[in-house]
């Protein structure tokens, strides 16, 4: 039975599964399966509302990051990959910014010197 749309659940943008569901708090699409208490476990992929991947992460049995976690630009290109050991960022993490100019991901960098 399709759900009712409302601004707290919007229509659902082409690419998203069917099994997505919107997340109103973080205005994104969620796809994975949760504990009982609630926490994120094994695979999650997040969508924007606009339909465009936000990220790709791996969680735990007990819900903490564990594996690769991947975010991108609305393009589609990588702006984050870091590793996760339960819970515990492992290795080193990189960052880009998109090709394109502004992306809802560079807030997650530090500002570039005027020089640059």
């Amino acid at each position: 039975m399709p759900y009712p749309r409302t601004m707290s659940n919007p229509a659902r943008p082409e690419g998203v599964p069917a099994a997505a569901v919107y997340v109103p708090a973080d205005d994104e699409w969620e796809l994975g399966a949760r504990s009982p208490s609630g926490e994120h476990v094994g695979d999650v992929t997040w969508w924007r509302r606009d339909g465009s991947l936000v990220c790709k992460s791996r969680f735990d049995d007990q819900g903490k990051l564990d594996g690769v976690a991947t975010r991108f630009h609305p393009d589609g290109t990588v702006s984050m990959e870091s590793r996760y050991v339960h819970g515990t960022r492992w290795g080193k993490t990189w960052h880009s910014r998109s090709k394109h100019g502004d992306s809802p991901e560079d807030v997650h960098m530090a500002a570039l010197p005027d020089e640059v």
